[in-house]
């Protein structure tokens, strides 16, 4: 009799807590599977910089970016496909900035490697970094979320902004900073630099695109030298990593410029391991 008692005590307790636990597990699925933030995500937050590591002539036109890992991890676990993120900006101002997320690899994404030994290896990759395309009014760029760091150029006003890792993102560490007063070349400025407002005229003298009926899709093949590949610390896929980067910044001034009539997409990224033939070139 007093068995009974036990455990007709214990049986609802029992069920409410698998009925809890079932549900903790649902809401975490649901969570995994979303495609978008429910709340703006504060990825950086501001600090000071040392004079000394100033990227910009005026002390004015950067900001200090402290990277916010919690937020970071969030994105990089759930892949949102858009989102609302809040960036720093100068003199103290807040951006909020829309973002969708595109692809800049084709979905047969291959690369080849010149080795050390000379042997040519092929290999199917899946590239880990997370592209978005900028979509508020009035801004247009790109936010790449890389798996230790964050590269970024936005437009705003007429004037380009740069978005790069201090000290190869070492303690979460960037910095924004205003193009035209740059010390030095950052990182990210290879291959977007020539970022501009937006054109009313195609290039090549072909018709201007009022709207774009469909997109058509240009898959283009890179070749990194082995200088490129030193500069990465000999790690390849790091060096993968950067010039898609790259890439899906060009990819958003072609989308932008012609208006969503083209998308550029890497499908084959060669990589020298060891010297390349460019040395030779004059």
């Amino acid at each position: 009799m007093i068995t009974r008692c036990i455990r007709s005590y214990f049986l609802p307790r029992t069920i409410a807590f698998v009925a809890l636990f079932c549900c903790l597990i649902f809401a975490e699925a649901s969570r995994a599977n979303c495609t978008q933030a429910e709340e703006a995500v504060t990825l950086f937050t501001a600090f000071e910089l040392e004079e000394a590591k100033c990227p910009t002539v005026k002390a004015e036109n950067h900001v200090g970016l402290q990277l916010n890992l919690s937020a970071f991890e969030e994105i990089r676990k759930y892949k949102y496909t858009e989102l609302t993120v809040g960036l720093p900006f100068l003199n103290g101002k807040q951006l909020f900035l829309e973002l969708e997320s595109f692809l800049p690899f084709s979905s047969d994404f291959r690369i080849g490697r010149t080795q050390s030994t000379g042997k040519f290896k092929e290999e199917q990759y899946l590239p880990q970094l997370l592209s978005y395309r900028i979509v508020s009014p009035g801004v247009r760029g790109t936010l790449v979320i890389m798996d230790d760091r964050v590269m970024g150029t936005l437009q705003w006003k007429g004037q380009q902004y740069d978005i790069s890792s201090l000290e190869n993102g070492a303690n979460g560490k960037h910095v924004l900073f205003l193009l035209a007063d740059a010390k030095k070349p950052m990182e990210f400025e290879c291959g977007v630099d020539e970022a501009r407002p937006l054109r009313r005229a195609t290039p090549m003298g072909m018709p201007p695109v009022t709207q774009a009926q469909s997109t058509s899709c240009v898959e283009i093949a890179l070749d990194i030298d082995f200088y490129t590949y030193e500069a990465f610390d000999s790690e390849c896929y790091q060096a993968i990593e950067w010039a898609l980067a790259i890439m899906a910044g060009v990819n958003t001034i072609y989308t932008n410029d012609l208006e969503n009539a083209l998308n550029i997409q890497a499908s084959y990224i060669h990589v020298w391991e060891t010297e390349d033939p460019y040395n030779s070139i004059a």
